[in-house]
């Protein structure tokens, strides 16, 4: 604060011109203002001096003339006065208790300071009618105060509801995006096995032609491709059956603990594409190396790892192995 305590006669005039145009200073007869001005000085505050202080007591009254205050409770801030007129330090001085809060210069601040101990010696037995005034000035800014937190309670109910109604639609849409997935899932586990099925049907009817068309040294060649797409057809059963591609497939782990490259090849190409992650091993050692270091949904396993079985149950006994 810069302790140049400007002349009465300055504070008086200041005073005297916000009369005119702070209807806070209606309530003031004529003659108090007068006197009013005898008890006031001019107080001048850089931005981030303190003018009044939790806990501390205080006989001034303030009004704001020119700047920007920020009101602090408990450390917290709770407000910012800048309009002409302000009022601080008034509940203090009804109440001659400690100030309830600490009142901080935001800008460079003008300040109209009234000593009411000095004024209230200089009024004598007309104390009674400045402490009425008083009261009156701190009512009408009680009501102000009551009136602004119902103004924003509203408004932060009117908030809360809008935010209320935004969650139940993100939530709607939500619901309408994990059906679409779900369909899109379905749709493409459809489109997946119709075409795998082509696929081997093809092929099945191609070596069967060529094997009624060939000569007998050659059909047994072809009968052992026909026991091929065969087994390939049961090989692919137990996944179609167990990788129905739900929505939750796209989170799933496969390792593939099969010792025949073949064999794995298939499964990827009937895993591939399903968001699946899948893992391989070719040997029982890799196979429970990564067993032990990831944890899997599903293990294929074939005649070299079977075996593995005994460890995945007590490492992961929920996952599933076919």
């Amino acid at each position: 604060m810069k302790n140049d305590e400007s002349p009465i006669s300055e504070a008086g005039v200041k005073l005297k011109n916000m009369m005119g145009v702070v209807p806070l200073f209606a309530g003031f007869p004529p003659e108090m203002v007068e006197q009013l001005q005898k008890a006031a000085s001019v107080l001048n505050f850089e931005p981030e001096q303190t003018i009044l202080k939790q806990g501390e007591l205080n006989k001034n009254l303030f009004f704001l003339v020119i700047g920007t205050v920020d009101v602090f409770v408990d450390g917290g801030i709770v407000a910012s006065l800048r309009r002409k007129g302000d009022l601080l330090g008034e509940m203090s001085v009804i109440t001659a208790k400690p100030c309830s809060a600490t009142i901080v210069a935001q800008t460079p601040v003008e300040l109209i300071c009234i000593n009411v101990d000095l004024f209230k010696q200089i009024l004598g037995d007309r104390q009674d009618q400045f402490d009425h005034i008083l009261y009156r000035i701190y009512s009408k800014i009680l009501t102000d105060k009551v009136s602004i937190t119902n103004e924003r309670a509203k408004k932060v109910e009117s908030a809360l509801s809008a935010l209320e109604r935004a969650k139940a639609e993100l939530q709607d849409i939500n619901a309408q995006m994990e059906r679409r997935v779900v369909e899109r899932t379905q749709s493409l586990q459809t489109k997946l096995q119709e075409l795998l099925n082509e696929h081997l049907n093809k092929l099945h009817d191609s070596l069967k032609s060529a094997s009624e068309k060939s000569s007998d040294d050659t059909k047994s060649i072809f009968s052992e491709g026909l026991q091929k797409v065969d087994e390939v057809v049961r090989f692919l059963e137990p996944l179609v059956q167990r990788f129905d591609l739900e929505v939750s497939m796209k989170n799933k782990r496969v390792l593939l603990a099969q010792g025949e490259r073949k064999a794995q090849t298939l499964s990827k190409m009937a895993l591939g594409g399903t968001g699946i992650t899948i893992d391989a091993a070719a040997t029982f050692e890799e196979s429970q190396e990564k067993v032990k270091t990831e944890k899997y949904d599903v293990i294929l396993v074939d005649s070299d790892t079977v075996t593995l079985t005994e460890t995945i149950q007590k490492i992961s006994p929920q996952t599933k192995i076919v």
